[in-house]
Formats: C-alpha cells, structure tokens, sequence
C-alpha cells in the first residue's frame, strides 16, 4: 500500500519483495488522498502512483492497480473521499449517477498518470492487471452488472486496457472480469471449487491474508505457523493457481 509507506521506503519494500522470490507488487489507490478537494488531483510525494509503479519496473516487477474506487484495506471509508456525500443525491457504491460521475473524472486522472505503464501498451509497462472495486458482495445480479459494469466501462474508457479482475468472494461479477477469490482456510480444496465453478479462467487468490493488520494499542496477534503457511501457499501453486498475499508491507495508518 504505497501511500501508507514514505516515498523514501518504496524503493526498499519493492526490492525486498523482489528478493523474498515475489514478482509482482499489488497496491490500491486511496482516492480520497488523491482528490481531498472536487477537482483537485495531488499525486506528489506520497501520492506519486507513477514513480512507484517506475519503481515497481526498475526491480523488474509486475504490478497489479487497484484505483478502486471502494478499496477496503482498513482505510478510512474504504478510501472514498468524504466531500462525495456531500453531492446531492448521491449513493455510494451504487449505480448512481452523480457518483459515477465523480468516479470516472478520478478514474481520467489517475489513467492519464498510469495507462501507459501498462503491459497492453506499445512496448510493454509492469501493470498487468487492474481491479474493479473490492469486496462488492451484494447478492444481487442485476444491481452488480449495472454498477459494476458501469464501473469496468469507465475504467475502460479511461484507458485501462490490461485484464480486470474482481475480490467479491464470488457474490458478484460482471461479463470481462476474471473472478478472484480473497483466501482462507484448506487452499487445496478451495483450488478445486474455483476450476469447478469458473473452469474458463484463471485461479487467482488475490488477497492471501496471513493476520489482521496490527492495530494501535492492541496486543499483537500470535505469528501464523510458518511452515502452515508454506503448505497453505503451495497448495494454491499445486492446484494451478497464482497467490497475492496482502500485505507484504502494510506501513502504517496515521489518522483518527
């Protein structure tokens, strides 16, 4: 998570993940640091997306963008800026008109920093793939192809040309996304539902969490057994799948 690590350390998670034998860095866009203000759009110091994903290429990594706009991650309204509520009759993560307005101009500006970063481009970039939204599971079709749908198309617009993948936990999905599943429990068999029940597309666990994020004040959770983990993440490679694991560097929430 990029924005919640100091721009003077991204060089060093970046090279640290490449040297624990990872090739691709996943992170999500907070909107609301890059758009505090209507219209006003910030990626300097902390919020410079680009010279990250540079950085991400410089180590000869993968990356895959989350821009959102609903990214979770513990982040302060899942990263949607707080003056969006004040729109009128606006409903959020929704096929709402005034807010989808307001996520296709962020979407504009985050392309015009990132689209050709991407591998779909001439001669190549480290962006593979790019999510549309996160943990979006209403059980209610008609409402995910509008809304999510809308969503793809914007970001499509926008200029993002890579794969689209989804973390709905299989709840919802939109014709052009590839379903990911976040993961937990016995990997192995979790592998064979996903090729049972999504046989034309690729098995990606995107968000292999090994604990909760620390959290100020509270004692530390007991370390995951390492050799638990190993098992877990080779049963996911065993079953003809890929594994993100969130978070490799979570750096630090200030706030509140």
């Amino acid at each position: 998570h990029f924005q919640r690590i100091p721009r003077a350390d991204w060089k060093a998670r970046i090279w640290a993940a490449k040297q624990s034998g990872l090739n691709t860095i996943e992170t999500p866009v907070f909107w609301n640091m890059i758009e505090a203000r209507p219209g006003s759009y910030n990626f300097k110091e902390d919020n410079d997306i680009r010279h990250f994903i540079e950085l991400i290429a410089e180590a000869g990594m993968h990356c895959i963008l989350r821009p959102g706009p609903y990214i979770g991650a513990g982040w302060d309204l899942g990263g949607l800026p707080a003056w969006v509520l004040n729109i009128p009759d606006l409903e959020v993560r929704q096929p709402n008109q005034p807010f989808l307005e307001a996520v296709g101009k962020y979407f504009n500006a985050l392309a015009k920093q990132t689209k050709d970063l991407q591998a779909s481009t001439t001669g190549g970039g480290p962006i593979i793939l790019v999510q549309n939204e996160s943990q979006w599971t209403c059980d209610e079709p008609l409402l995910a192809t509008k809304y999510l749908g809308e969503l793809g198309r914007y970001l499509r617009e926008a200029g993002f040309t890579v794969p689209k993948i989804n973390s709905n936990n299989l709840w919802a999905g939109v014709e052009g996304d590839i379903d990911a599943w976040p993961g937990e429990g016995e990997m192995f068999a979790i592998m064979r539902q996903l090729g049972a029940v999504r046989p034309e597309q690729p098995k990606i666990i995107i968000d292999y969490g090994t604990k909760q994020a620390p959290r100020f004040g509270a004692a530390p959770e007991e370390p995951i057994d390492a050799f638990q983990l190993q098992r877990q993440l080779a049963e996911i490679i065993v079953g003809g799948g890929q594994f993100n694991i969130g978070n490799f560097a979570s750096g630090t929430s200030y706030g509140f």
